[in-house]
């Protein structure tokens, strides 16, 4: 899920037939958007050590498709029993793998191509704590230039006192 962002009802279609030239390449259910993502390193390893025969990467133990709301459950149970914290659930992997695109200042429209969003208001659930921290992070850094002169100046132009006065 963090490598991919896709939805869960997206990540339960992904088969071996979207992969292609090191690409994935599958039209999202929720929006019919067509995504093209690169497959990332730590994803390639996964799906070559765990091969499959079946039309889909998350079958069940007998080949059967899972549904959106028992994948939930069955990824949440896994997180639990693998000793993560809460919060550790499908949805939120694809948010902090969004919240971590904007912290890395990652454009809406580059967010949109990863997400399967098609329009950039969607993205305010995910990014507004993301975009609030970056924000908050600029701005003190703006505080922290000082100008030339006896009275330290802030880039914003707040008079500050030096050490000792």
């Amino acid at each position: 899920m963090i490598n991919t962002g896709l939805r869960i009802g997206d990540a339960l279609r992904l088969g071996p037939q979207h992969i292609r030239d090191g690409r994935i390449l599958i039209r999202t259910g929720k929006t019919g958007v067509e995504l093209d993502l690169r497959v990332r390193p730590d994803l390639r390893l996964a799906l070559d050590a765990a091969p499959t025969p079946h039309l889909t990467y998350l079958a069940t133990t007998q080949g059967r498709t899972r549904s959106a709301k028992a994948a939930y459950t069955w990824f949440s149970d896994a997180a639990t029993k693998a000793g993560l914290p809460p919060g550790y659930t499908a949805h939120g992997l694809r948010k902090g793998l969004l919240a971590d695109m904007a912290e890395g200042k990652a454009t809406d429209q580059q967010m949109m191509a990863v997400s399967g969003h098609k329009d950039p208001r969607q993205l305010r659930p995910y990014l507004e704590k993301a975009r609030r921290k970056g924000l908050a992070e600029d701005a003190m850094r703006l505080l922290d230039r000082e100008s030339a002169g006896d009275e330290t100046r802030t880039a914003i132009g707040l008079p500050s006192k030096k050490v000792g006065q």
